[in-house]
């Protein structure tokens, strides 16, 4: 997957929006004095305060500092009772400072600067945070584009002449003269950051970029940025987005820069049909990116709806992407084909788009979902998104409709833990409480299958079968799902079919012409799984009832299935590869499910609290476990698993082989290979020896015993 990000700033200020923070100081001091204070407005002046208009007074002001300073301080006195407060310091305390340093490092050793440059560096850092964050989609490589649009005068027009010498790219439209910059890094190995690191790195000693910030007055600014794991092509610099087609093109087509999420699966088959093919100097080592900007620049038809729609459908496959062209660069071109997501957000200053929800929260408190196969211009002259265009033989039943984003960016962050995944370790305890909390209680019962029409399909026997879909951790989840449901279905004498199934092997061997006698369940984390998408979609379409057991607020597999069910309250974000907190929080909404479902089939009216209290057990189960986890000394596993390249998980029974398969899979995605899941009689008859194993194993301590004597290192 990758991860794409988009957004623009003016020089010119809109001061609307400004507020004074002394005025919100008193108009909180009064509400605390209310025995129930609402608390929106506290909120909602903290994202008016994210504005430029504010921005620039808050770091031009020690006294604006100082202010908010105090507004904290205030705040923090109703933060732990109150959600909105929370949010408000977050924002004041974390998010606002954060982005003064970042600004800062730029603007320290200048003695003048404009407020326009203030608003860059501001913006700059949005994007940068915005690809950091999409960054747990893949990070061999990031690519950064920068467009700056200066009026047409005498003026710029000699101070541009100077950079005939450098490697700079320039262009025109009928208003602007435009340089472009593009920065790239790639590196198969690194952690998160260390790519914008470098980037930021090379932007600070950018001589170019110095002078047109502080020496030339600039209109606007474009940012187009890309975070990469590798599907199509090798990593390395030609293959880091954005990709362009400066060295295929020939002499009077225009330059195209794109930027592209998903894949081209025939892209190799399209370069065949480009009649500039044989003066393509890279056609061996060509990507489906580089090809899309090949394809677009093959003629000056960009700005051709017919003739943009006639290119992209004959490309196939699944992709969102970003194009702008050197014919216009005030007009970009946004695409989704297929099932990649692609966001639009907006806030009072610009919008952006995105790859992911994650990639928004910082900057946008509204978005919408840009409908599949579909593609629309943005008109940076006139800050408009014009018509969305559809892709096949049909109306698009609206243009754009934004939602309020229900999530932060203090959903997103590390909450002071070193690393992604030790957080969500931590946090598995609360994502569980949450979710027994939100599903399990006695009243909560007559809601749960509400606006479900499935029910009443399963209860007139028209649906006989259930489905249980998902990848990866999110399919072995669905595996113990699926024995539960099957276990308590055969108690309860339910005669419902329950099968899990590997959701790319799915679409392909579970199809069916009619699907109305299936309920599909999607079990998905972020939602944006392609494999799963696409079988959710097709299932859906033959008549198939659909639902998903959810992490993300606004995930993409939520507008695709009939109805939701969030883990945790939906804010509980699993940014870690591989998850933890949601494989817990999936199988524990399972079993509610199950157990919900079965008095709605057989009109029990009981709650089963048996079971409830089981599951009620599973948050100090986990907490037992982090405690015996944090007495335990890494290092000397660390050293074994690291020196031997020999790993196996080990299981005893059904049970425990569902868990050794999560196991396996989390094992595997921190090595990036294949480890073995063997049942542990197999092991033992192998004679396997000088290896690493994991064992999941139930009470039978003489296998155990068995496998720990046979020269192994456990």
């Amino acid at each position: 997957m990758c991860g794409i990000s988009f957004t623009y700033c003016n020089s010119k200020i809109n001061t609307k929006t400004k507020i004074t923070i002394e005025s919100v100081y008193k108009k909180f001091q009064k509400l605390l004095r209310k025995k129930k204070p609402k608390t929106q407005f506290i909120l909602d002046n903290a994202i008016k305060y994210k504005t430029d208009c504010n921005f620039v007074k808050f770091f031009r002001s020690k006294q604006e500092r100082k202010n908010v300073k105090k507004l904290v301080k205030l705040l923090k006195k109703k933060s732990h009772k109150d959600s909105n407060s929370s949010e408000a310091v977050w924002f004041f305390e974390e998010e606002l400072n954060n982005r003064y340093k970042f600004v800062k490092s730029f603007l320290n050793k200048k003695k003048y600067y404009a407020d326009s440059a203030i608003i860059f560096y501001k913006t700059l850092n949005s994007i940068i945070n915005s690809i950091n964050i999409q960054e747990i989609r893949g990070r061999d490589s990031m690519g950064l584009l920068l467009n700056f649009y200066l009026k047409k005068n005498n003026l710029n027009k000699s101070l541009i002449q100077k950079f005939e010498k450098e490697n700079v790219q320039k262009s025109e439209t009928s208003k602007f003269f435009v340089i472009t910059l593009v920065f790239k890094t790639f590196n198969i190995y690194g952690s998160l950051k260390d790519n914008s690191k470098k980037i930021l790195n090379e932007i600070k000693s950018n001589k170019i970029l110095e002078k047109i910030i502080f020496n030339l007055s600039f209109e606007k600014v474009v940012f187009m940025a890309h975070t990469r794991w590798a599907s199509s092509g090798e990593v390395n610099f030609l293959n880091t987005h954005p990709a362009d087609n400066s060295l295929e093109k020939k002499k009077k087509s225009p330059l195209i820069y794109t930027i592209m999420n998903g894949d081209i699966n025939n892209y190799q088959a399209i370069f065949e049909t480009l009649e500039n093919k044989k003066k393509i100097l890279n056609k061996k080592k060509i990507n489906d990116t580089k090809l899309f900007s090949c394809l677009l620049g093959s003629d000056n038809d960009f700005f051709n709806k017919a003739k943009i729609k006639q290119k992209i459908n004959s490309l196939k496959g699944s992709f969102a992407s970003i194009n702008i062209c050197s014919l216009d660069m005030t007009k970009i071109l946004i695409t989704k084909k297929g099932k990649q997501g692609i966001y639009l957000g907006k806030n009072s200053d610009r919008i952006f788009l995105s790859s992911d929800i994650y990639g928004l929260v910082e900057d946008c408190n509204l978005n919408s979902s840009i409908q599949s196969d579909s593609f629309f211009y943005f008109d940076l002259n006139k800050i408009k998104i014009n018509k969305l265009e559809s892709l096949e033989h049909r109306k698009n039943k609206n243009n754009f409709v934004f939602k309020k984003t229900n999530i932060t960016s203090r959903d997103v962050s590390k909450n002071n833990f070193d690393h992604y995944m030790k957080k969500e370790i931590y946090e598995a305890k609360d994502v569980i409480n949450k979710t027994i909390k939100n599903y399990a209680e006695k009243n909560f019962q007559k809601n749960f299958f509400k606006n479900c029409n499935f029910i009443k399909k399963i209860k007139s026997k028209k649906i006989n079968k259930i489905y249980i879909t998902g990848m990866g951790t999110c399919y072995t989840a669905g595996l113990s799902i699926s024995n539960y449901m099957q276990k308590h279905f055969k108690k309860n004498d339910i005669s419902l079919e329950v099968s899990p199934i590997i959701a790319a092997e799915g679409s392909v061997f579970k199809i069916e012409n009619d699907m109305s006698n299936v309920l599909l369940i999607v079990i998905a984390q972020s939602g944006t799984t392609k494999d799963t998408n696409v079988f959710a979609d097709i299932a859906k379409r033959r008549g198939a009832s659909t639902i998903s057991f959810l992490n993300k607020r606004g995930g993409d597999i939520s507008y695709l299935v009939d109805n939701t069910f969030y883990i945790g309250d939906g804010r509980d974000i699993e940014m870690a590869v591989p998850s933890t907190k949601t494989y817990f929080a999936h199988i524990i909404l399972g079993q509610i499910f199950t157990l919900y479902l079965i008095n709605e089939i057989k009109n029990f009216s009981k709650f089963n609290n048996s079971e409830f209290l089981k599951i009620k057990k599973t948050s100090k189960l986990i907490s037992e476990t982090v405690k015996k986890f944090k007495k335990v000394n890494l290092k000397n596993y660390l050293n074994q698993f690291s020196k031997n390249k020999q790993w196996y998980v080990l299981f005893d029974n059904q049970e425990t082989q569902f868990i050794s398969e999560e196991t396996r899979i989390k094992m595997s995605e921190c090595c990036y290979k294949t480890v073995s899941n063997v049942h542990i009689d197999d092991f033992l008859n192998l004679n396997i020896k000088n290896s690493c194993i994991l064992l999941n194993l139930s009470s039978e301590k003489k296998k155990l015993s068995k496998a720990s004597n046979s020269n192994t290192k456990k």
